[in-house]
């Protein structure tokens, strides 16, 4: 997708949810959202987290993976935030609200 395209569908919905206007999405925003989120998220675990955390100065045995994970993907939440201006929190109650699992 170009940048200009997912820019324009960012705006979209960061308006919609923002306002709480929790209706159902286009199905071609929320992929386009969802593809962003994932891309995002991927990007800085391998940019930032994968190379910290196996460089020589971590000390393995004195931190534990998960925590270490958290505390990043929290970071990484802020930052998806201020880049989409979608509020994370609105975000996931969307979702929870709209895209029940199929069991």
């Amino acid at each position: 997708m170009k940048k200009r395209q997912l820019r324009k569908i960012l705006k979209i919905v960061a308006k919609q949810i923002n306002r709480g206007d929790f209706t159902p999405l286009k199905p071609v925003h929320f992929r386009a959202i969802d593809r962003a989120r994932l891309g995002f998220f991927h990007r800085k675990y391998v940019t930032e987290f994968r190379p910290w955390w196996y460089s020589d100065s971590v000390i393995w045995k004195d931190l534990d993976l998960v925590e270490e994970i958290r505390k990043h993907s929290k970071i990484w939440n802020k930052e998806f935030q201020e880049w989409s201006g979608i509020d994370s929190d609105l975000y996931t109650e969307y979702f929870q609200k709209n895209h029940k699992k199929s069991a």
